[in-house]
């Protein structure tokens, strides 16, 4: 396990958080697996028909192109599923797990600084899980790739919840479990953090000098 975090110290007035695999793990492998069993289709041709392709069903919801109903159609059809569509549904919320040590440590700071969250996610895992979660009620803003219409790395997406927070990049830290999207928030001015622990996370916040114990 490890971190990395820029090494210049700033006055940090907000840490802005991913969702999936940093305060909550998800596996979609769940998903494949469950519905396989009600298609003709392997689970590794399941998830081809969400992910492959610019044209990608996974893609279109998470920008907002499609909707719930319009995604589960296509989805059933498309990947020859034979469960009625709010099982379907069911299962593909069925993916997450609480990161409980990234949870904590997110109210712990909620109770110092704003927290937020910036996330690549789609209408369904939002309003069925993500948004029903303790973490998600402690956020001062919730920025969502299916709201902007843009998805990370995008620049829109990070200028979205800035505009929200009304503070800028530079008095920001954005942790997520992608290099590149981290990256991304670095080259418009965040601090950024790459996790893969969390007791890693606590030090890297520590060591941008949020007040929380080491």
């Amino acid at each position: 396990m490890g971190y990395s975090c820029d090494k210049e110290r700033r006055v940090i007035r907000c840490v802005v958080f991913d969702f999936g695999n940093v305060l909550y793990w998800f596996d979609y492998s769940r998903f494949y697996n469950l519905v396989q069993k009600h298609s003709a289709l392997s689970a590794d041709q399941i998830r081809d028909v969400l992910y492959d392709g610019e044209d990608a069903l996974s893609r279109r919801l998470e920008t907002g192109t499609i909707g719930r109903d319009e995604f589960i159609s296509l989805l059933r059809s498309r990947a020859q599923i034979d469960l009625p569509p709010e099982q379907l549904e069911r299962h593909f919320v069925d993916i997450f797990e609480p990161n409980t040590p990234v949870v904590d440590l997110a109210a712990e700071l909620a109770a110092v600084v704003p927290i937020a969250l910036l996330s690549n996610t789609n209408e369904i895992h939002y309003e069925q899980y993500m948004k029903h979660t303790e973490a998600i009620k402690l956020m001062s803003a919730v920025s969502l790739s299916h709201r902007v219409g843009a998805m990370k790395p995008a620049e829109a997406i990070f200028r979205e919840v800035l505009d929200q927070l009304q503070l800028p990049a530079e008095q920001c830290v954005f942790i997520d479990d992608v290099p590149a999207y981290v990256e991304a928030a670095r080259v418009l001015g965040f601090s950024g953090v790459h996790y893969d622990g969390a007791i890693d996370l606590r030090r890297a916040l520590v060591d941008l000098g949020l007040p929380l114990r080491a």
